[in-house]
């Protein structure tokens, strides 16, 4: 019991007595090992004793077998040549990571508590390790998919840079990235899967690819400080632009960054969304759909990076966040499933507080061939690009053998500030397209 220092390693395992060992698990000192095996070993016993000493009572259970373990904790420290690069998870006995343990540096040591009593049940070996950090798509893939099978839980992605395909969020489970974590999807587009076809039969830019999706699910979150990368740029070809300054597209599939569609209750807050190559995100057919402080950014010379495209949805709120892209950043659309004459609705929406920055359009409401699309309030939005909000139909948008459908009201714009090198206005269609209705349109404090 008490405390004890060797060399690279400090433990005080406090009032339960313990045995604590560190193992390098690559040959190399402790103190310069990239993945090391922490151990905190208290007081385990098979189960169905009976003790006459009130000291030793069933807690938790640990192991396959049935038994007792004395609840206890360690503080660990832990001298290494660079500690913020590590980060600690906690351990099934089989190696599997159960979750992340909070750790920091202090006194340039990497430090964190080793706790018996965990969420999973009872916690003694850890895993430190460097780049503890680069975690693979398909072991967070399995992280998700583990937490989901238990009806929900947290998935921290820690800082570092992780390399990754698609990933598909499930139910209840909210993916978490830490400050300095970064989601780096892969700049080939045969990385990713193609989101299913019965599920949505609209594919954006002729692309089915998607890095991060969700479908017919509830209550899944994005959340954090980190970022999530599409490297856009390298899709296109950069080194022979357009006559206009942009990027000319290549002939394959470009990956959209996210992809919700048909799930009720979702979440972003506080992430980053670098440089998708294609949409950076479509949120179709999906209810209550919360975005607070998120921020968008492509490089600008990309063609078709929308910022969020708001399709069928219902009960969206899009607050405190800043969106910097080539093509429009926030978009309303009601887009009707191909050859279905069943109703397409966007309503009850809400943009407020926001920043907006495109080289198209900073907000796009519908397209020609869209259904309805009603009860939009747009509040304090300051504005900067080529237009500012845009209800236009023009004949190049419609759908093969369409002449236009599109339903438009109910729309109040209180608080828009910007300046735009064409238009800071503009509703319009053109001769030939049909507009069955626009009709409660109000707009106050424009700057």
């Amino acid at each position: 019991s008490g405390r004890l220092s060797s060399g690279a390693i400090d433990f005080d395992v406090g009032e339960v007595a313990a045995t604590v060992w560190a193992s390098s698990l690559d040959g190399r000192p402790v103190a310069e090992s990239k993945r090391i095996l922490v151990t905190h070993l208290t007081d385990v016993q098979a189960d169905g004793n009976v003790y006459a000493n009130e000291e030793k009572t069933i807690l938790l259970k640990w192991g396959r077998k049935r038994s007792i373990v004395r609840n206890g904790e360690a503080r660990v420290s832990l001298a290494l040549a660079e500690p913020e690069k590590y980060a600690v998870w906690a351990l099934e006995t089989t190696g599997r990571r159960l979750e992340r343990i909070p750790s920091h540096v202090e006194n340039g040591c990497l430090t964190f508590t080793c706790a018996v009593k965990g969420p999973n049940g009872a916690r003694m070996l850890y895993e430190v390790a460097a780049d503890g950090a680069a975690l693979s798509g398909a072991e967070i893939q399995r992280q998700i998919d583990a937490a989901a099978a238990k009806g929900g839980g947290r998935v921290v992605i820690p800082a570092g840079t992780h390399d990754v395909g698609s990933l598909r969020l499930r139910s209840h489970v909210e993916l978490h990235l830490e400050r300095g974590a970064v989601l780096r999807g892969a700049d080939r587009s045969e990385a990713y899967d193609d989101f299913p076809d019965e599920v949505c039969s609209i594919h954006p830019e002729g692309s089915k690819k998607v890095l991060l999706y969700a479908y017919d699910a509830e209550d899944i979150a994005v959340t954090g400080e980190g970022a999530i990368d599409g490297q856009g740029p390298r899709f296109f070809d950069t080194e022979h632009p357009n006559p206009w300054g942009t990027y000319k597209k290549p002939p394959v599939q470009r990956p959209r960054m996210v992809q919700f569609v048909r799930v009720k209750g979702v979440r972003l807050s506080g992430v980053t969304f670098k440089d998708s190559p294609c949409w950076t995100m479509l949120v179709r057919s999906c209810e209550n759909v919360d975005v607070d402080g998120i921020t968008v950014t492509g490089d600008q010379k990309m063609i078709n990076n929308d910022g969020i495209d708001f399709d069928c949805c219902r009960h969206v709120r899009v607050r405190r966040s800043r969106f910097k892209t080539g093509d429009d950043c926030l978009i309303v659309r009601a887009m009707r499933e191909a050859g279905s004459d069943a109703p397409a609705v966007c309503e009850d929406i809400v943009f407020e507080d926001c920043d907006l920055d495109s080289w198209c359009q900073t907000i796009r409401l519908g397209c020609p061939s869209d259904d309805t699309i009603r009860n939009v309030r747009i509040r304090n939005i300051r504005a900067h690009g080529r237009n500012g909000i845009f209800a236009d139909y023009p004949e190049r948008y419609l759908r093969p053998n369409d002449t236009g459908f599109m339903d438009i009201g109910d729309l109040e714009v209180d608080g828009y500030s910007g300046d735009f090198s064409d238009s800071a206005l503009q509703i319009v269609s053109e001769p030939g397209v049909k507009v069955r209705r626009v009709d409660g349109l109000v707009f106050r404090n424009l700057k």
